[in-house]
């Protein structure tokens, strides 16, 4: 389980209003949650290709290029393991239905 410091929190938060130190303990946990599912729940694979997709930039094209897939099997790959991320985070109480809109 993920342990975070809201006292760290808090004194970083001074003069915020309660509701938006609560959105942001809120935020740091979900922030967490997807951390530790990424580091801990996925292969090497499905992590090295969304850290490619998304922190990289690289394109479907490019990132099943290196590969040595085609950017539909890179695309089908990104939807299983969007789809994958889901149900790990669903299963820890986060449920982000607007992920289903991408699938």
């Amino acid at each position: 389980m993920v342990a975070l410091d809201n006292e760290a929190v808090v004194a970083h938060t001074a003069g915020y209003s309660s509701l938006k130190i609560k959105f942001l303990l809120k935020f740091e946990r979900v922030y967490m949650i997807i951390r530790e599912i990424i580091l801990f729940e996925l292969s090497l694979f499905e992590r090295e290709l969304i850290i490619d997709l998304f922190f990289k930039g690289l394109s479907f094209r490019e990132a099943g290029e290196k590969r040595g897939i085609s950017k539909s099997t890179c695309f089908k790959l990104y939807k299983k393991i969007i789809a994958k991320i889901r149900d790990l985070l669903k299963e820890r109480g986060i449920d982000f239905t607007f992920l289903d809109e991408d699938l």
